[in-house]
């Protein structure tokens, strides 16, 4: 009775069963390895913002939106000398 439930022809259900999972688990690993893969704007703002830090610790003036602000004012700073030099 036993024999009958275990034949070889389940045996060869098994390591090819086996081969399966090895594939599945290298095809999970890919998955994982691709939405963690950042893009290179998330990339840029971790450079920017010097990456996660603790509440209380945060730098204001790494924040994106900072940066931003004084690049425009310096912006607007630099056409408002240009305009003045040309109309004065």
């Amino acid at each position: 009775m036993a024999a009958e439930e275990y034949d070889d022809e389940d045996y060869d259900d098994v390591e090819s069963d086996a081969g399966d999972v090895e594939q599945d688990i290298r095809a999970q690993r890919e998955r994982g390895r691709r939405q963690l893969s950042r893009g290179r704007m998330a990339q840029l703002g971790d450079r920017i913002a010097g990456g996660a830090s603790r509440p209380g610790e945060q730098q204001v003036t790494k924040s994106p939106f900072v940066l931003i602000l004084v690049g425009a004012v310096l912006g607007v700073a630099l056409l408002s000398g240009i305009f003045y030099y040309i109309i004065g």
